[in-house]
């Protein structure tokens, strides 16, 4: 049995990678990792494990129980609005991606070896390269992946647990996106607030609204 399985590839062990966090204005960016054998990806299936856009905020927790019930090993690297927008002072935003991504691929490496297969869910301007491997970007890679989609949990858990740390210190709401944020921007500039702890400053309704306010 085992051995057929394997003659027919389907025992390949993917390594899959994404990020949350690059189409909002508030809060950080998170690229998670998660490496994904065989069984465990047919264990996550049945529960129900798929890319994190399709499951409530409120259950991700849940799910990352799972995820780690299964025995998943995965690797997180997140970084705030403040380090994000140090970074982005001498490197562009898709460059800050690819390392991350790179990061936080290579961490996973240092545990559990290469893999099969290290699939990306594809986005503008990706080069990645880890320890000469080749990495496969495929389009909605987290709907074709488990691993991509255990990956997209992990990340948005991540995520959200840093924009719920960053309301508690502002004590308001931070909303997600990118087009509903100027009246939260603005009311950060009246109360003082510094900005870029917060929300990256290089998208151009960011520029905008502090060009206002001076």
């Amino acid at each position: 049995g085992a051995s057929l399985n394997r003659a027919k590839g389907s025992g390949m062990i993917v390594i899959g990678a994404d990020e949350v966090g690059s189409g909002d204005t508030f809060c950080g960016l998170v690229v998670s990792a998660a490496c994904v054998d065989h069984e465990q990806g047919e264990a996550l299936r049945a529960l129900g494990v798929r890319d994190c856009k399709k499951i409530r905020d409120s259950r991700i927790g849940q799910y990352v129980s799972l995820i780690r019930k299964v025995g998943v090993r995965h690797s997180t690297i997140a970084i705030t609005p403040d380090s994000f927008n140090e970074l982005s002072s001498r490197m562009s935003h898709v460059e800050i991606q690819n390392m991350l991504y790179e990061r936080a691929i290579s961490n996973l490496l240092a545990k559990v070896g290469p893999p099969d297969r290290i699939v990306v869910d594809r986005y503008p301007g990706a080069r990645i390269t880890v320890d000469h491997l080749d990495v496969i970007m495929v389009p909605k890679a987290e709907q074709r992946y488990v691993a991509v989609a255990a990956a997209s949990i992990l990340a948005r858990s991540a995520y959200l647990g840093m924009k719920r740390s960053l309301e508690k210190e502002l004590g308001m709401t931070i909303p997600l996106g990118s087009r509903n944020v100027r009246e939260a921007l603005r009311d950060l500039l009246r109360r003082e607030v510094d900005v870029s702890r917060y929300a990256k400053l290089y998208p151009s309704n960011v520029r905008e609204v502090l060009r206002e306010a001076r």
